[in-house]
């Protein structure tokens, strides 16, 4: 034993100590021992001899040696049982190497302290606000641009589809549009001129200057309403509206088209009903009477009289032979009729001297004039209130704007 323990690393001649063992077994650093005492040290009684170091090398062998049979006695033989049973033989899991340190006071980073570890916090803290900010920049930044080109499209496709809607006959609905504006504006003048010079004491000559005016006017109305110049509001506004603004100006206007459109349709309905009343004294203005003979009583002598009867028909007048009333003896030709009284369930037969023809036309010139009068009053306003219906269609304004949307750089 003593032999084996006394070779040397490096040559022959050197002695094992018990730091040379201890460093072997791994319990402690080895340090090179000089060989021989320190320079200049005298050697005293008390060195130590070859044979001592042996011997305390052997003993630190033998201690080392019955500590690590006893750590394996009370630690136990390592059987490793993979089956079900008997797994109480296997060692629990213990905690890792390390886990139980306290880091409490250490440097997180060598060399450094906890001032460090904040500024590096501080820093990272900066540097990602700055970060954040400049992505919402960029981000808003982009997304300005695309709204911006979304809105420039926007208003070319607004603007090809109203320069290219038709009307049901195939012609450009803004320049109907503008046709019946013009119309309008014109008529909507000349009424105001009419209007200014009518002495208030002579108001039917007003009829005989309106009527050139409404006349030709009204036969227009009928065919603008024909083309229907009404924009949808779904169809100009779209799905989606890029920019606000453009989007309320279209809707706004195609509303004032379906409006134009639908009073123009409500004048001309009143323009059926007025205008006949117009023709009221035209022609004859003729009634058929009957005369009617009989005696009323006065008093205590009856006197003979007539009164007339309305007569609702007609019939032809037929030659008949009757008694001469001054020579019974003698026949006379007279011409008879039947005819019904307005009221009356049967005919009754009349001779023609008993049958009248009135003209009225007289009596009723004075209501004829008051009647126009109230017909193309009512139809002159109606006019001009369709004229402000229609100017409410800025098409002009619209079209403007527009273009100069339209006509804007896209990134």
């Amino acid at each position: 034993m003593a032999g084996s323990d006394e070779k040397n690393e490096g040559g022959a001649g050197e002695v094992l100590d018990a730091s040379d063992l201890k460093a072997r077994l791994g319990l402690k650093r080895r340090v090179n021992k000089p060989t021989g005492p320190p320079p200049g040290a005298a050697p005293t009684a008390a060195s130590a001899t070859p044979a001592d170091d042996g011997a305390a090398a052997q003993a630190a062998v033998e201690e080392a040696r019955a500590r690590a049979e006893a750590e394996l006695a009370k630690a136990g033989p390592a059987v490793e049982d993979f089956g079900l049973m008997g797994q109480d033989r296997t060692p629990a899991p213990g905690p890792l190497p390390g886990a139980d340190l306290d880091l409490k006071g250490l440097d997180v980073v060598p060399g450094q302290g906890k001032g460090k570890l904040v500024q590096l916090l501080v820093v990272a803290a900066v540097v990602g606000l700055l970060a954040f900010v400049l992505g919402r920049i960029m981000g808003s930044a982009m997304g300005e641009r695309e709204a911006h080109n979304a809105a420039v499209f926007e208003a070319k496709d607004k603007l090809k589809y109203f320069q290219e809607a038709k009307t049901t006959t195939g012609g450009s609905k803004i320049n109907k549009l503008i046709e019946i504006q013009a119309a309008l504006a014109g008529a909507a003048k000349d009424i105001d001129a009419v209007a200014a010079t009518i002495n208030a004491e002579r108001p039917f000559e007003l009829v005989d200057k309106l009527e050139p005016i409404l006349a030709p006017l009204i036969e227009k109305l009928q065919g603008y309403h024909g083309e229907n110049v009404a924009f949808a509001i779904d169809d100009a506004v779209g799905r989606s509206a890029a920019n606000p603004e453009i989007a309320a100006d279209v809707a706004r206007f195609a509303l004032s088209t379906q409006l134009l459109h639908e009073r123009l349709g409500l004048t001309l309905d009143e323009a059926k009903t007025l205008l006949p009343l117009t023709l009221v004294g035209e022609g004859a203005v003729e009634r058929n009477l009957a005369v009617e003979r009989f005696d009323r009583p006065v008093g205590e002598v009856k006197i003979p009289v007539a009164r007339g009867l309305w007569l609702a028909s007609i019939g032809q007048m037929e030659a008949s032979a009757i008694p001469d009333p001054a020579n019974p003896q003698n026949q006379l030709t007279a011409y008879k009729m039947k005819v019904k009284a307005v009221g009356a369930k049967e005919e009754i037969e009349i001779v023609s001297t008993d049958f009248m023809r009135l003209d009225l036309k007289p009596i009723f010139e004075e209501q004829a004039q008051s009647v126009k009068l109230v017909a193309y009053n009512r139809l002159a306003t109606a006019v001009k209130e369709l004229e402000k219906v229609a100017a409410a269609a800025k098409w002009d304004a619209l079209q403007k704007k527009l273009q100069e949307h339209s006509q804007q750089e896209t990134y």
